[in-house]
């Protein structure tokens, strides 16, 4: 649960660099669980109840959310389950 930029990848524009800053998520387990397969990303989905504060950037013809300011302990404060990518199967949500 660290952005682009913990991870210690910088953009090749400045313009990018807000986008790198952020936390990629997902709006349904089903689309993450797509996305981890697709690009092994990991064993685990963790589902988070995301504050309506917390600021994000979501384009949802994709589902795909960006979350702005947060911080790994914030974001471990937000998980509500986790579960295992290989036991859900396609389109649970």
């Amino acid at each position: 649960m660290r952005s682009q930029w913990d991870l210690g990848k910088r953009p090749a524009k400045a313009k990018d660099e807000r986008g790198f800053k952020a936390v990629s998520t997902y709006t349904t387990a089903a689309k993450m669980r797509q996305v981890a397969l697709l690009y092994d990303l990991g064993g685990f989905i963790a589902e988070l109840d995301v504050p309506d504060d917390v600021e994000r950037t979501e384009k949802a013809e994709s589902g795909h959310v960006d979350l702005h300011g947060t911080t790994p302990m914030q974001l471990f404060g937000y998980v509500r389950n986790v579960r295992s990518v290989d036991e859900m199967s396609e389109g649970v949500e």
